[in-house]
């Protein structure tokens, strides 16, 4: 079987998802004594982590494009009610019974601007042992993701009691899933804590 690359059949780089190439993924960390004594104690930290590609966030795999037609396709072969199989290995894919392909089929789409996403996580941590053996901690935690994922079925219709199927804007298809990379979140929050030994 001949192998054919993009370019043969007029694909060229602007086709593709450009996930970034200069994913910079920095971390830093310090700690300092501000009085100069070791009862009392700074630290800070800071870093960029990026997802991996596949499946993350629970419920989104970019690798479902493979289950696009004509990749993956099912069929089903209603029993048979005399005893007799409908199918048999000479002719598996058609039987003496009546066959179906799955209808409607489901699609997969990634939006041509995806990007990867990434989470910036923060803090900055004081200590202090007031007395032998006690320790009292006061932190500032934060984190910032950026281009996280969701996947939006945009061949749903609008709410109805007729059938589904009819009313969905691209025919004959069912659901479309659409995976973008345009969720975000901020968080923020202080931590206090005491520890006795």
């Amino acid at each position: 079987m001949p192998v054919i690359d993009g370019a043969s059949v007029g694909v060229d780089a602007s086709n593709y998802i450009d996930l970034g190439k200069t994913n910079f993924a920095p971390r830093l960390g310090l700690a300092w004594r501000p009085l100069g004594i070791p009862r009392f104690v700074v630290r800070a930290a800071y870093g960029i982590y990026y997802n991996v590609m596949g499946e993350y966030d629970g419920a989104v795999d970019l690798r479902d494009l493979g289950l696009n037609p004509p990749f993956r396709a099912s069929q089903t072969f209603p029993g048979s009610n005399n005893g007799v199989p409908n199918l048999s290995w000479t002719d598996a894919w058609a039987g003496t019974g009546t066959s179906s392909t799955s209808s409607p089929p489901n699609l997969y789409a990634v939006d041509k601007n995806f990007r990867l996403g990434y989470t910036q996580q923060w803090n900055d941590t004081m200590e202090w042992e007031p007395a032998r053996n006690t320790a009292l901690r006061a932190s500032y935690v934060g984190s910032k993701a950026t281009h996280f994922v969701q996947a939006v079925n945009i061949n749903d219709p609008l709410p109805s009691s007729q059938p589904v199927q009819p009313r969905r804007p691209y025919q004959p298809w069912g659901n479309i899933h659409y995976y973008q990379s345009d969720r975000n979140s901020l968080l923020n929050q202080i931590q206090l804590g005491a520890t006795r030994r």
